[in-house]
Formats: structure tokens, sequence, C-alpha cells
């Protein structure tokens, strides 16, 4: 705006575009150091009122708190940002400030800043021991063919959980409340195996019961079930299970002919003692594995995304009403 001004022939021109009063601008103009000053600490251009000098002091120093913890992966609280704040205006002689709720606001509007939800933990990665374990690797993998290299991974499938958000109708004279229930955290754990070239083997599925009581529809017949079910107490996996699942696996390599490679988080699970003869075992660093793990980049996510759609295609299998459908499978 001020640019637009210096290049304008009528301030009223720039006054009705920027839709700004004539007394509003003259001030503006009046203040053009000051207002350009905070352009360049990178303020937000669209406050309405032009702050003090020592608020700007305070929130340069708040800005440059949040960055650098930012800078080191240290998560920073509500609470971290108002010591920071109360510490500065006390030392500049205001002792009278509190940080109000209404302070976090107006901070967040003066050098948008933002709350954010972390995710993953690829900030607690090693990324030089990642490289030397890639640089290490690389020969052994390449002495194998594409469609020999397999990964596999376990992940937990939360079954009967139901959404934390929801549709409703907004009525005044009817208003319904948004308090949810609490969630149904029933759990199996799946391991997924897939090769490079895209080969997916059956889906291995761990739960807590021997014979839960949706089996019977299938004579609790595990054969006719599309994966493999194992139980135990934790709905986890454990060496024994993965014995189980490796010599099954080296049984069929063995008949058929090719040696594979298999890609596997280093955990005490997947520590055997049984030696397959067709499947080499190629562990993942213990902390990396959310940038090494291939499954962990989009192949769990996506299996879970089709489970969760699941219901469309098992109404229309079953020749139900969706609510019906709906209130028979997860109530």
């Amino acid at each position: 705006m001020i640019k637009e001004a210096k290049l304008s022939e009528s301030d009223a021109k720039v006054c009705r575009k920027w839709d700004i009063t004539s007394s509003g601008f003259a001030y503006i103009k009046s203040h053009e150091a000051e207002y350009l000053k905070l352009k360049e600490l990178k303020y937000n251009p669209n406050l309405k009122r032009r702050p003090s000098e020592t608020t700007v002091s305070v929130d340069q120093k708040i800005k440059g708190y949040v960055t650098e913890m930012d800078r080191r992966h240290i998560p920073v609280t509500r609470n971290f940002i108002l010591h920071v704040a109360r510490e500065s205006y006390h030392g500049k002689g205001l002792v009278d400030f509190r940080g109000s709720p209404g302070y976090i606001q107006n901070l967040k509007k003066r050098i948008k800043v933002k709350r954010k939800i972390l995710h993953g933990e690829s900030n607690s990665v090693d990324e030089l021991a990642l490289r030397k374990w890639e640089i290490q690797s690389y020969d052994r993998i390449c002495e194998y063919n594409s469609k020999d290299i397999f990964n596999c991974d376990e992940t937990a499938l939360v079954i009967r959980m139901l959404p934390n958000s929801t549709w409703v109708i907004e009525d005044k004279e009817n208003n319904t409340s948004n308090h949810g229930v609490k969630k149904d955290k029933t759990r199996l754990s799946v391991l997924c195996n897939c090769s490079l070239h895209g080969e997916k083997r059956k889906l291995v599925v761990i739960g807590k019961h021997a014979r839960p009581r949706c089996f019977a529809k299938i004579s609790y017949d595990y054969d006719k079930l599309p994966v493999d079910y194992y139980c135990n107490k934790t709905a986890w996996m454990t060496s024994k299970i993965f014995t189980d699942i490796i010599q099954k696996w080296d049984d069929e390599l063995v008949l058929a002919g090719p040696k594979v490679l298999l890609l596997l988080d280093n955990f005490s699970g997947h520590r055997i003692e049984f030696v397959p003869k067709n499947i080499q075992f190629l562990f993942l660093l213990p902390n990396p594995t959310s940038l090494s793990q291939p499954l962990d980049a989009g192949i769990i996510k996506s299996f879970k995304d089709k489970y969760m759609a699941k219901g469309h295609y098992a109404k229309e299998r079953e020749n139900l009403p969706f609510m019906d459908f709906f209130f028979k499978y997860f109530f």
C-alpha cells in the first residue's frame, strides 16, 4: 500500500483499493518507517493496530525462541511461550503482565505462530548411521533380483474404533452435544509382506482368541480364511509365531527354487533360532525405521485406508441396508 501511494497521483484511489479511510491512510504514511520495519520483521501485514516497541521486542524474542526450539526438534508448549514473555516483560518493568488467553491469540496474529501436531519419529533418526547402513547393505541388496527382495513389517489394527469427528445438523433449537464416547481399542496385529516387484504375500493376523466367535461361520477351519491366523495373550508378534511363518515360507521356496532377501525390523520377535535355506535376513537399524522401512512409506497406510472402507463392500455382499449393517458389525 505504501509503495502504491508513492507511485499513485491520488491517495483517494489507494484508499478505495485497500478499503481504508483517508485518516487511517494519513496515519500510516506518517508512521511509514515503523510499518516498513514491521514488514522486515515479517509481521502479519493485516494487523489493525501497530504494536508498541516493547511488544515488538518481546515478540522477536519469542520468535527466536520458537525458531531455535524447532531447529533442535524440541516441542514448545503454551506455558513455555508465556514464561519467555513474562520474563521479557518483567525485565522491561512491566510487572503486571500475566499472559491471558487473549495475549496468546494476539501473538498468533502478530508473528504468525501456530500450534501443530507432531507426526512420526523421523526427527529422532541418526541420518549419518542410516547412510552408513545403506552403503554397507547396497552390494548385498544388488545381488538379488527385484522380485526376490521382500520387506515385512507388523502394524496394529484397531478394528472397532469409531472416528473422532462427526457430521451434525446445525439447529439452535435442538443443539446436539459434541461429547464423544469411550473408544473401543480392540486390537489385532497384522504382518504385511511384499516384494520390491509388487508381489503380495498372504497377510498374517494375530489376535488374542483361539476361537473367535466370528469364525463359527467357517466352522473354525482356518484354511478357509484369506489370511494366516495366530493367537496369543498380547496379540503381538513373538519368536514362536515368526519361526512358524518363516518355516512355512521357506518350505515353499525350497520347492520353487529362488532364494530371497527379507528386510525386516531389528526387534526381539524377529530373532529366531531357525536358519532358513532360501531366506536371508537383512535387519534394518533400530531407530531409523521411519525412513528406512519401505512398508512405512505409505503401503501400510493404504492397507488401513482400504480396511476402513471395507463396510461398503461387506454391505453389498450381505445385501443389508447400511444402518442395519453398521449396527450389526460395530455395536
